[in-house]
């Protein structure tokens, strides 16, 4: 077995992150993607843990063990100026995007595959055949002084953007709450 140490792929990185959320993953998920982002963007691993993981899929020479942990995973200048994180809370998995001086939030374009997608009251709802996935109450506020500020979803088809005001020299954080309890059912 050889010990990976270099930053761990988003393929592994997601069952991870579920895992620790406590939320039931069978692999059926609606794909989304970041339209205009940048290609080749690797996750860094935020606030290491103590604990590792291994993989042990196929043959011994292709398992992967003492794999770190960590408890924030960033993808940093996904698009120009803002950066995407994922993280675990008690109950479910949370992204955040961090728009840095300079990043403009319109930039942020969500294609979402194999779900219908509906946005209403400031919410977004995705139907799958496997049910239903929520992100509600879109919540933006500045580091500065923790100020919420008004956003609100935008769609256009399968697309979903984010409008909401920048303040020069400030950074944001959009923040949408995602539940996925609804999808998966998680414990809590």
């Amino acid at each position: 077995p050889r010990a990976i140490s270099e930053p761990v792929s988003a393929a592994q990185v997601a069952p991870t992150l579920l895992a620790l959320a406590g939320v039931r993953h069978d692999g059926v998920l609606p794909d989304l993607l970041r339209r205009g982002a940048r290609a080749g963007i690797v996750p860094v691993g935020v606030d290491k843990t103590d604990a590792v993981i291994s993989y042990f899929r196929g043959k011994p020479e292709d398992w992967e063990t003492g794999l770190p942990t960590y408890s924030k995973i960033v993808y940093a200048g996904l698009w120009p100026g803002i950066d995407l994180a994922y993280y675990g809370t008690a109950d479910r998995l949370k992204y955040e995007f961090i728009v840095h001086p300079g990043g403009n939030p319109a930039d942020i374009q969500l294609e979402y595959k194999y779900a219908d997608v509906n946005v209403t009251n400031n919410s977004i709802q995705l139907s799958t055949p496997m049910g239903q996935v929520n992100e509600q109450n879109l919540y933006v506020y500045r580091t500065d002084n923790n100020q919420q500020v008004p956003a609100n979803y935008v769609q256009n088809g399968n697309i979903v953007s984010i409008n909401t005001n920048t303040v020069a020299g400030t950074t944001l954080v959009i923040d949408p709450p995602l539940y996925w309890s609804t999808y998966w059912g998680s414990a809590g």
